[in-house]
């Protein structure tokens, strides 16, 4: 199913505590002309599960390095998160992670 259907805009919601990075992969998507779409970011986990949860959100791009939460257990948190908010009639959203270059992540 295409969610692009009858022109309603993909929500897609950013996980990323790098401003820079957030505002390339904002940019990166805006020259997508036949994805519409509508980019949020947050900047720590916590604040993205809590916007995750007012709906309206079709993909979570994620930052596995967060002030908040660090490396895989990021991911499993929001999974779990997600999965909590889908009994709750609502479908599942797909995540995608990330991370950039840090001390820990080589």
């Amino acid at each position: 199913m295409n969610r692009n259907e009858g022109n309603k805009p993909i929500g897609i919601l950013l996980i990323e505590d790098n401003r820079d990075d957030a505002d390339l992969l904002k940019a990166t998507l805006s020259e997508a002309k036949s994805l519409q779409s509508v980019c949020e970011v947050q900047g720590t986990l916590s604040q993205g599960i809590e916007r995750l949860s007012r709906g309206g959100i079709h993909i979570v791009l994620l930052d596995l390095g967060l002030p908040d939460s660090l490396g895989f257990a990021t991911f499993e948190q929001l999974t779990a998160e997600d999965r909590l908010l889908s009994r709750k009639n609502r479908k599942t959203v797909p995540a995608l992670t990330e991370y950039g270059h840090s001390p820990m992540y080589p």
